[in-house]
């Protein structure tokens, strides 16, 4: 399924067709995949996507990955072969989910997420997490895309701040376009200052995005009093936790 511009989303189900075993919001799946050409199997992380109280599929929203311009360097492999040859029916090897960037849906400090680009995976899962697991928990949703192109779920996460009135979502375009209108709330990027307006509490703050994205508001945190114990990342699929 098309999500954006650049996500797709695919779903996954055991080829026996034995129950799914659910996982805590944030984690990834390991998978590995016979690319024509390669000396090996390739093995990538993905986080998944999605989240319900029974697991019926896990999804998986992978973002093609172009040749960065003016490099010789190939495009994403792994990435560019599922876009173009997985299809239903395809089986691919999984090992079970893992990942310590999971979001604890019983504390009682607030959860910030924030995320640009496809770091939005991660999030959705939380967030979904969150509002069917203990929707009273106060909870803000950050995302900076280019426009609405390239906003993936935005649709899905509207609707959940319908659902839940402890939801606070913020969308902020960088380059929108007129067909925009109404469906962001600021132009420009997610910085740390954004953040601080928003939320004008305690609360833990969970990142995914862009090395310099997350490296940007990081900073910005720590630099506004914000203890590094209440700040978590994740980068490249590796779960993290951010330290001095």
């Amino acid at each position: 399924m098309k999500e954006s511009e650049e996500i797709i989303s695919f779903y996954l189900k055991f080829e026996d067709k034995e129950e799914i075993p659910n996982f805590q919001p944030g984690q990834f799946l390991t998978i590995k995949l016979d690319i024509p050409g390669q000396d090996k199997p390739i093995v990538r992380t993905y986080s998944l996507s999605d989240y319900s109280e029974k697991c019926e599929y896990y999804r998986l929203s992978i973002k093609g990955e172009p040749a960065p311009n003016g490099l010789d360097v190939m495009p994403g492999i792994a990435s560019n072969f599922m876009h173009a040859r997985i299809q239903e029916g395809s089986v691919i090897l999984a090992k079970p989910p893992n990942g310590k960037f999971v979001l604890d849906m019983q504390k009682s400090i607030p959860t910030v997420l924030i995320s640009n680009g496809v770091g939005i995976t991660p999030m959705i899962s939380m967030v979904k997490a969150c509002t069917l697991v203990n929707p009273t928990h106060p909870i803000w949703f950050v995302h900076g895309a280019r426009d609405g192109n390239f906003h993936a779920f935005r649709d899905e996460v509207t609707e959940l701040a319908g659902q839940n009135p402890n939801l606070n979502v913020h969308f902020r375009y960088s380059r929108s376009t007129p067909e925009d209108t109404g469906k962001y709330q600021s132009v420009g990027y997610v910085d740390a200052a954004l953040i601080q307006e928003l939320v004008r509490q305690e609360a833990e703050y969970f990142l995914c995005g862009s090395p310099s994205f997350m490296q940007s508001i990081i900073q910005g945190l720590k630099e506004s009093g914000v203890p590094d114990s209440r700040v978590f990342f994740e980068s490249f699929g590796k779960p993290m936790k951010s330290v001095s």
